[in-house]
């Protein structure tokens, strides 16, 4: 299961049209496929999610 932790309080988009790739803010956790991903607001480096193809 993937889990994402947040403050609902504090989240809040970052993106634009120049920057697409911006991370949110708020965003606290995120495990997926049973390993930390985002951990206190940062990017792991773990890169343990599957991309899906049609």
């Amino acid at each position: 299961a993937d889990i994402t932790v947040f403050d609902a309080v504090r989240i809040k988009d970052l993106a634009t049209y120049e920057k697409p790739h911006a991370y949110p803010v708020g965003i606290e956790h995120v495990i997926v496929n049973g390993a930390m991903t985002i951990e206190n607001c940062e990017h792991t480096g773990a890169l343990n999610g599957e991309i899906l193809r049609k």
